[in-house]
C-alpha cells in the first residue's frame, strides 16, 4: 500500500488579504538540497488546494555558518490570474505590503548611508525570469552589466532611466552582510500606503485602551513598525488583553475593507509620483551611485526590489580554513 503524502505543516489565510498559505519549515545541523526538494513536495498539494494559493519554504541550518532561508511561490492557478502593479491597483497594494519592511528599514536608515545602483532593464524590457516579481541573478544579466559599463560614477538616477536601467535606492542592514533597496516607484507606493496606516491607527485607536496584565505600559506593534497603538496602563486580565487585541485587529480588518478604495488610489499615486519624481522629493540628499559586485557583493532583483549578499559570507569553505 502506498504511503500517505506528508503534508505541509502549517496553512491559513493572510490577515492582509484573505490569500491562502501553505508553509513547511526545515531545519538541521546542515540543511541540503535534499530536505529542501522533500519540502517542496510536502508543499506541492496538488487537487487538495485547488484554490489559487502562496507556498512558503523555510528553513534553519546551523553549520557551517547558522543561516535561515525562505522561498515562496505562488500556485499555478495564482500566477495564472496574477496582474503586474502597473495595471493592477489591487496588485499593487499587495506588493507594497509585502515589501513594507523593506520600505521602513530603508526610511530608517542614516540618509548618507543610502547609495544609487542600477539595475539593467525597464519594466517592458525586463528578462522572463524576472517577470511576475520572480527574483533574476544580477551576475548573468548582460542588461544590468552593460548598462554599468556606460554609467560614470557621478551618474543620476535620471540618467540610469534614460539609458534604460532602473534606479535602486539601496543601503545595508546593520549587523548584516546584507543590501536590501527598491525602486522610486515602489517607494512611492510604500511611502503613500504609510500615511493611510497612519490615519487607520489614529481613528481605530480607542478612547480606553488597555494593558497588559504584566506591564504597565505596552507597545503594540499594528501592521507596520512605524504604526504604534500605545496601551495605557490600567489592572487588566490576560482574557482582557487578548479581547482587547482582537478588537483592534478587526478594527483594521474593517478600516481596510471601508476603505479599499482609499488605499487603492493612495498606492497608484504614490507609485506614478515615484516614477516621475527624483529621489531628492523623498529623502533629503542626493544618493550617490555604487557598484556593489565591485565590493565583492552578490546581487539579485526583481522589477522593483534589490538585495545583495556579501560574497565572503557564503564562502564557507575559506572560512574554516
Amino acid at each position: 500500500m502506498e504511503a500517505a503524502q506528508s503534508l505541509p505543516d502549517l496553512f491559513g489565510t493572510h490577515t492582509s488579504t484573505s490569500d491562502l498559505w501553505l508553509v513547511e519549515a526545515k531545519g538541521g545541523r546542515i540543511l541540503g538540497t535534499s530536505s529542501r526538494r522533500k519540502g517542496a513536495r510536502q508543499l506541492d498539494v496538488g487537487c487538495l488546494v485547488p484554490e489559487a494559493h502562496q507556498k512558503v519554504l523555510c528553513g534553519t541550518s546551523l553549520q557551517r555558518r547558522l543561516f535561515m532561508m525562505i522561498d515562496i511561490e505562488s500556485s499555478p492557478s495564482a500566477s495564472e490570474t496574477a496582474s503586474p502593479p502597473e495595471h493592477d491597483d489591487d496588485a499593487l497594494v499587495e506588493l507594497a505590503r509585502a515589501r513594507m519592511l523593506m520600505y521602513l528599514a530603508l526610511v530608517s536608515l542614516a540618509p548618507g548611508s543610502l547609495k544609487l545602483t542600477a539595475v539593467g532593464g525597464r519594466n517592458h524590457e525586463l528578462p522572463q525570469q524576472r517577470a511576475g516579481g520572480l527574483v533574476h541573478l544580477l551576475e548573468s544579466d548582460d542588461a544590468t552589466s552593460d548598462l554599468r559599463r556606460r554609467l560614470d560614477r557621478e551618474a543620476t538616477g535620471s540618467d540610469i532611466n534614460q539609458r534604460g536601467g532602473v534606479d535602486m535606492l539601496t543601503g545595508r542592514l546593520p549587523g548584516t552582510d546584507l543590501l536590501i533597496g527598491m525602486s522610486r516607484r515602489l517607494f512611492g507606493a510604500c511611502r503613500a500606503l504609510t500615511a493611510m496606516d497612519r490615519t487607520m491607527v489614529a481613528e481605530i485607536q480607542g478612547p480606553s485602551p488597555v494593558s497588559h496584565p504584566e506591564q504597565s505600559a505596552r507597545r503594540l506593534p499594528d501592521v507596520h513598525t512605524d504604526s504604534i497603538i500605545m496601551m495605557a496602563p490600567s489592572d487588566v486580565s490576560e482574557r482582557q488583553y487578548d479581547r482587547h487585541v482582537a478588537r483592534r485587529d478587526e478594527r483594521v480588518r474593517a478600516f481596510r475593507e471601508r476603505r479599499q478604495d482609499d488605499f487603492r488610489q493612495a498606492a497608484r499615486r504614490g507609485f506614478d509620483e515615484g516614477e516621475a519624481s527624483p529621489w531628492e522629493e523623498f529623502i533629503q540628499i542626493t544618493p550617490q551611485l555604487t557598484v556593489p559586485a565591485e565590493d565583492g557583493f552578490l546581487e539579485a532583483a526583481t522589477a522593483d526590489t534589490y538585495l545583495a549578499v556579501e560574497q565572503e559570507a557564503l564562502d564557507l569553505d575559506a572560512e574554516m580554513s
